[in-house]
């Protein structure tokens, strides 16, 4: 089972802040993945900033997504 996330926004630049349900915050930094095929696209900030919560995991309409055990293993 993946997080219950309960809130999404961006800090800065390519940086997410997840909120749990449960209290818990994670921070994902994106800009590591950006030269990965899937992440290209996201290097747009415009297109970065469509995300949207989906399931359990943060998704983009180019159909990139955060695998839910990269939000849970930074989650803090």
């Amino acid at each position: 089972m993946g997080p219950n996330i309960a809130a999404v926004e961006v800090q800065q630049k390519y940086v997410i802040k997840v909120v749990l349900e449960d209290g818990r915050i994670a921070y994902i930094d994106m800009a590591p993945y950006l030269e990965k095929e899937m992440y290209k696209d996201l290097k747009d900030i415009n297109i970065f900033n469509n995300f949207e919560i989906f399931y359990d995991t943060i998704k983009w309409p180019n159909g990139a997504d955060i695998a839910p055990e990269i939000i849970l293993k930074g989650a803090k």
